[in-house]
């Protein structure tokens, strides 16, 4: 299981950088944020989404296998 070393724990991801750490496709990480079965994300005022390191770590250390309908 991958693990996200303390240090960034309060850094934010892009959704290019979350896709690149999961080794998944960027369409697979906007499916996921559609369907809600990805991590939780925070939308800025500039409408840029990103990815709380912590958030992620917590949600793969639950183990959260998305249902990729498509």
């Amino acid at each position: 299981m991958k693990r996200i070393t303390p240090t960034y724990q309060d850094q934010y991801l892009t959704v290019e950088d979350l896709a690149c750490l999961l080794g998944v496709a960027t369409r697979t990480i906007y499916k996921w944020r559609y369907y809600g079965t990805g991590p939780r994300a925070t939308k800025l005022p500039t409408g840029a989404v990103r990815y709380s390191i912590r958030d992620v770590q917590d949600w793969i250390d639950r183990g959260q296998e998305p249902n990729d309908r498509a």
